[in-house]
């Protein structure tokens, strides 16, 4: 269904280019297939890799294609509707592709059989340097972004990154790129019980995976800003290096915890998280 549907998209001059991430079950029967009847379909076979580095592979391979502009991410499980591309790419011809620029429209969250669930994923989001460090606002299966932001990601290697749709994000929105988002539900976000990440949780759920990350990823975003800032400080404006930088050190003083919980730049539409990251910075 995922192949099916991005050989149908109405935008046809487009190439798939597969991670394999070491199946161990028919997917490399149903790939060989794919091939045979699709010259644009290329598979590279890997080991297993996991999620982020498999990702970080196929920005790697896909750059290879040097007349390609634009670049999305798809899982093995997502459906696209027909228009995605087309749609992305109507927004991202606007923008100078001197800069990095990134498309993401909104999943409609389905179950495993594809049928509709009463979940929305949030719209209207900031799009602010300040809301990407608190939380990830969109899923990486609804981006499309050029080449320059596809190139920034690879300035990073796999071990500096959580998750790759995470990363990606910061490539565009700390380096002073250009986020659009579209409202329209262009694609079909499969849910399955045991996602890893997702919309198919309950509000205990949530409330055990908020706990959990307290407690056991201490200081992950911390690193992850530092990481970023490590790497890419000649991309960022200086503005935005001084505020992460004194993001960074906010456990020196008092006085630096109180401007980050008091800063207007730090905040996302979600409520709950805006407390959380509160309370995370004054207890460290």
């Amino acid at each position: 269904k995922c192949l099916d549907s991005l050989i149908n998209q109405t935008l046809r001059e487009i190439e798939i280019v597969v991670v394999d991430d070491g199946s161990k079950d028919n997917t490399l029967k149903i790939l060989d297939k794919y091939q045979d009847k699709h010259e644009n379909i290329i598979v590279f076979k890997e080991q297993n890799l996991g999620c982020t580095r498999s990702f970080y592979k196929l920005v790697e391979y896909a750059l290879q294609y040097k007349d390609v502009d634009f670049f999305a991410f798809s899982d093995q499980d997502d459906v696209w509707l027909p228009e995605k591309l087309i749609n992305g790419l109507n927004h991202l011809h606007s923008f100078d592709n001197s800069i990095p620029a990134l498309y993401f429209c909104m999943p409609k969250i389905v179950d495993a059989d594809l049928k509709p669930m009463k979940q929305k994923w949030p719209s209207h989001h900031k799009l602010t340097y300040g809301e990407a460090c608190i939380i990830q606002p969109i899923p990486g299966c609804t981006m499309i972004f050029n080449k320059v932001a596809a190139s920034l990601f690879l300035k990073a290697t796999p071990g500096f990154m959580r998750l790759h749709d995470s990363w990606m994000y910061k490539c565009v929105v700390f380096c002073g790129g250009k986020i659009v988002e579209d409202t329209n539900e262009l694609m079909l976000y499969r849910q399955h019980s045991n996602n890893v990440v997702g919309a198919n949780e309950t509000f205990l759920h949530s409330l055990q995976r908020r706990y959990l990350s307290y407690t056991k990823r201490k200081n992950e975003r911390l690193r992850t800003i530092r990481n970023f800032v490590k790497l890419y400080s000649r991309e960022m404006s200086p503005e935005i290096l001084q505020e992460l930088e004194n993001l960074i050190d906010y456990k020196k003083s008092i006085m630096n915890k109180l401007r980050v919980i008091f800063s207007q730049r730090y905040l996302s539409n979600n409520r709950i998280s805006n407390i959380l990251f509160k309370i995370s910075v004054l207890t460290n």
